[in-house]
């Protein structure tokens, strides 16, 4: 039980302003985009698309305004003095490895209602959240499987910043890196080469018009990117600068904690909590608006993602508490660069099929590329299976430890 205190604890009041700013929000705008997609449907029959992205768009801001609740419920209970309790639920494992068995379920019933418009608008968002929500759900309580109860408060606030601060921050630091790096080209091309200046403004321009049409999109586009010069920098932001910037900031809500002296292991549940609401916001924002023939596809390839996310923060989260109670910054530089290493080789893999789509007039990249694009669903698969096997290895080193400390 949490002693309370006639003190304004200034971090709780911090976190009631930021989780019950953001539930608001979050409340609205679950609200808005479910009253927009109700009024498509009534306004057109062939507005089923757009309505199924306000839906899916209305369950995401709906389960975040859920996630923030916790946070602004203990905040406020804290400023009452109200002891919080601190309740060890042990079924929530249990729970949590039933509800996988949910997750072919819904890919499956997604598959066989994608070629139905009207029951895809409905049910997509639903299997989304269980697609996504339920394995994230499931990867946080296998890392905290048998090991103490760590501060609910702590908790759910790490998980509070992560999905009102970290992800908008990211997403701001991501586009400002993009707009640099098309800025720093165009200022080179203009300099050295303005004639095709002219081409890209061209190219633009016919981008602009072409709409959302995929087809239309890659026709246009396919010139440029069976350039190697093109291939090599997509693969350098999405497989270095990308892994590089996101490991480094995804754990953001730790450094709020980082004077309470964590253990290991409460920086590695802390990083996980971290990674754990990094994606569940890209995974659902990758599935608010594909098209039905990829979506068990996409929403297959999410349940990695969600494993990567985790992963890869709890090391850094794990190398974090290290260096700041034992000052092992070593440790910290070795935790980094593996998440590092595991992002940027699941990108790399990820994208393979992309870039061989989008190299078609150069026969020769695709054959350079060819052993890559033939190996990397089993890279993908082999990298999922290692990283939950650090997490359950992970565990075990804990739980031996805690049992080591009982015993004296």
């Amino acid at each position: 039980m949490m002693v309370s205190t006639t003190k304004t604890h200034w971090p709780s009041l911090g976190m009631l302003l930021l989780s019950g700013g953001g539930a608001f929000l979050a409340f609205m705008s679950a609200a808005g985009f479910a009253v927009g997609g109700l009024m498509t449907c009534l306004k057109s029959s062939t507005g089923m698309e757009d309505a199924q992205v306000l839906f899916s768009l209305a369950s995401t801001a709906f389960l975040i305004f859920v996630l923030l609740l916790p946070s602004t419920v203990m905040a406020a209970m804290r400023l009452m003095g109200i002891a919080i309790p601190e309740w060890r639920r042990t079924w929530f494992f249990k729970a949590s490895r039933i509800g996988m068995f949910l997750v072919p379920i819904a890919i499956l019933f997604g598959y066989l209602v994608s070629s139905h418009v009207g029951a895809a608008t409905i049910l997509f968002p639903l299997f989304q959240l269980i697609v996504v929500g339920l394995p994230i759900w499931w990867l946080i309580e296998t890392g905290k499987h048998d090991l103490p109860p760590s501060s609910a408060q702590h908790n759910w606030g790490i998980l509070s910043i992560s999905l009102t601060t970290t992800m908008p921050l990211i997403v701001v630091v991501e586009l400002i890196l993009v707009v640099c790096i098309v800025a720093g080209v165009v200022f080179c091309i203009s300099f050295f080469s303005p004639d095709v200046l002219q081409q890209l403004s061209t190219t633009l321009d016919r981008l602009v018009n072409a709409g959302i049409d995929r087809e239309t999109v890659l026709r246009i586009i396919r010139p440029y990117t069976s350039k190697p010069s093109v291939i090599l920098l997509l693969i350098a932001i999405a497989s270095g600068i990308i892994p590089l910037l996101e490991e480094l900031l995804k754990p953001l809500a730790l450094w709020f904690f980082s004077n309470r002296q964590l253990t290991p292991r409460e920086g590695f549940i802390g990083g996980m909590i971290c990674g754990a609401g990094f994606a569940l916001l890209e995974s659902l924002g990758a599935l608010a608006n594909p098209s039905a023939e990829s979506w068990v596809v996409i929403a297959t390839g999410r349940v990695g993602t969600g494993i990567l996310h985790i992963t890869a923060t709890g090391l850094v989260g794990w190398g974090l508490a290290r260096a700041w109670t034992d000052g092992k910054y070593g440790s910290l530089i070795g935790a980094y660069l593996a998440a590092f290493c595991f992002h940027s080789l699941w990108n790399a893999s990820a994208l393979m099929t992309g870039f061989r789509e989008l190299a078609q007039f150069a026969p020769i990249q695709v054959e350079v590329l060819d052993g890559f694009i033939q190996a990397s669903p089993f890279i993908l698969v082999m990298l999922a299976i290692f990283m939950v096997s650090v997490i359950l290895r992970a565990n075990t080193i804990f739980r031996k430890e805690q049992n080591n400390l009982n015993e004296f």
